[in-house]
């Protein structure tokens, strides 16, 4: 899936305070400091855009901040993070470490006796061992320890794990055929046998994701002896899609079965290689044959953009007049389309249109910007300021909302208007905490966060995240979670759980705290970041949770 990366923020930041932190947590939870609000929302030690050592003397006489009521980022409570004895969870993280650092031996040695005292691990301390001793070429003991596996844990999720240490591949594709345990084996036996790409239909089928499948995809449909069915195309070309490779799902999208979903995909392919003609009329096929279906809106609007003047205006109307999620979009291409064709008042229409009836979306933000921006640099901040006011407090907490607020009140303090610019940064304090443009508010209300001055500064961040309870997993993926096994949690959960195409939010948060638990930070933070601006409430009570914002 395609997540966004979040603005980078300025990297100056420093240590925190626990003792300030403990202080501000007494305090009245919707009436804090500025502090309070930098602290409780980014947690002690987690360093933010310019909070340095001068906060320990910010008085709790400062400007006060009013909280918005969903701003409880600390409610939820830590999980127990010692389950079991501590001699026993210590000699597993050891165990563990070793095996981590191919240190077979000593991890043998470590996890000995293990799975007596951590029973609801045991299988997990059996697949450790019987790794390393796979690793220590001792196939005798390996085996038996995969034996042991199967024999006392015949429905754990470690089994496929068991199956293919016996070698029993055959088995673990019979019996869990999208493992990705089983992907690999496909993969390693194409490449153990070229010539024979029996094992390509299969993996098509069950890991059309699975890094490595597209030279293999290649050799398949270039075969003359495979006659692929329709239905194999489309999974060719969803193959494809998912790898990127536009040119090539086009081709297989071509000879697949005619759905909404393979028609879209089929001209996005052509449009995204910059073929325009197949594009067009895939894109005319689909609106014909499922015009009520889920893609034609989008369907619509991705026609529009290389279609001629009069067509794409034909196309967007009756999106943009509809209540449907790509309508804000299609007013605002309206916007640009009779600005470009010599249709000022057309245009004004559109762009009223848009301000009342999506004045919180993101197209009526990005519109506003451009407005108000162009008419600040002309010297009409009187102007700049309607738009911005009219715009701006209407968005969520997101960045571009914050960029026209905040920069509401940088043109109000031009004008002289001192009170009403220090109310303005205020409120974005309030509306968007977790901005850049916060911090960037904060400084102009001389509240002690730093600034652009103070350059790149030295940090020694001492940080513990809170490891809470994670929705939705099981109990040993929440254990080894609770117990630091970032590494171990964060595999055992892809293997347990099959993620759809459209995750759900629980799932993307999952992923995302784990992925960063683990050391993959980028796309764990992508993974969060996908989740900062939904406005669902499901996905509103996660950002709630202080391992959101930590991740």
């Amino acid at each position: 899936m395609d997540l966004a990366l979040g603005r980078k923020k300025d990297s100056s930041m420093t240590q925190q305070s626990p003792s300030l932190l403990r202080l501000l947590r007494q305090l009245p939870p919707r009436r804090i400091g500025l502090a309070g609000l930098l602290l409780l929302t980014f947690g002690a030690g987690a360093g933010w855009a310019g909070l340095h050592s001068r906060l320990l003397d910010f008085s709790l006489a400062s400007p006060q901040v009013e909280l918005p009521s969903s701003t409880g980022v600390l409610a939820e409570a830590p999980v127990d993070a010692s389950p079991f004895p501590p001699q026993a969870t210590q000699q597993l993280r050891e165990a563990q470490q070793l095996l981590d650092r191919q240190q077979y031996r000593e991890a043998l040695a470590r996890s000995e006796g293990l799975t007596d005292l951590i029973p609801s691990l045991a299988d997990q301390i059996l697949m450790m061992r019987g790794i390393a001793y796979e690793r220590l070429l001792s196939p005798v003991s390996a085996q038996q320890t995969w034996e042991k596996l199967l024999s006392e844990f015949p429905n754990s999720t470690l089994v496929p794990r068991a199956l293919l240490g016996l070698g029993q591949i055959e088995e673990l594709r019979r019996r869990f055929p999208t493992h990705p345990l089983t992907g690999e084996a496909l993969l390693q036996r194409l490449a153990q046998q070229p010539e024979d790409l029996s094992p390509v239909p299969e993996l098509v089928r069950d890991h059309p994701q699975i890094e490595g499948i597209v030279p293999w995809l290649d050799r398949w449909v270039a075969s003359p002896l495979d006659q692929l069915t329709p239905e194999q195309w489309q999974q060719v070309g969803d193959a494809y899609w998912s790898a990127r490779e536009y040119g090539k799902a086009s081709r297989a999208y071509d000879q697949a079965q005619v759905t909404p979903q393979t028609l879209y995909r089929h001209g996005r392919s052509h449009q995204v290689s910059r073929e325009n003609a197949p594009a067009r009329e895939v894109f005319q096929q689909l609106l014909s044959q499922f015009p009520n279906s889920d893609e034609a809106p989008l369907t619509r609007r991705r026609l529009a953009a290389i279609s001629d003047t009069p067509t794409a205006i034909e196309l967007l109307q009756p999106l943009a007049a509809a209540e449907d999620e790509q309508s804000p979009e299609a007013l605002l291409s309206l916007i640009r389309l009779y600005q470009d064709s010599a249709s000022p008042q057309s245009a004004q229409a559109a762009r009223e249109e848009l301000w009342t009836r999506f004045p919180d979306s993101d197209a009526a933000a990005r519109d506003a910007w451009q407005i108000a921006w162009s008419q600040a640099q002309s010297g009409d901040l009187q102007s700049a300021i309607q738009v911005a006011q009219r715009i701006g407090w209407q968005q969520q907490d997101s960045e571009l909302g914050a960029q026209i607020s905040y920069w509401l009140g940088k043109w109000q303090a031009q004008l002289g208007q001192t009170e009403a610019a220090r109310q303005t940064y205020t409120r974005v304090l309030e509306q968007f905490p977790h901005t850049y443009y916060a911090w960037r508010a904060a400084v102009q209300l001389d509240l002690p966060v730093g600034d652009f001055r103070l350059g790149r500064l030295p940090v020694q961040v001492q940080f513990s995240p809170a490891r809470l309870s994670l929705p939705e997993v099981s109990a040993s993926v929440q254990t080894l979670y609770t117990l630091g096994l970032d590494s171990a949690a964060w595999q055992r959960w892809q293997w347990e759980t099959r993620l759809p195409e459209d995750p759900s939010p629980q799932q993307r948060f999952v992923a995302g705290v784990l992925r960063n638990a683990a050391g993959d930070h980028l796309r764990g933070i992508n993974q969060m970041a996908g989740l900062r601006f939904d406005p669902e409430p499901e996905v509103a009570a996660l950002r709630q949770r202080a391992d959101f914002w930590q991740t």
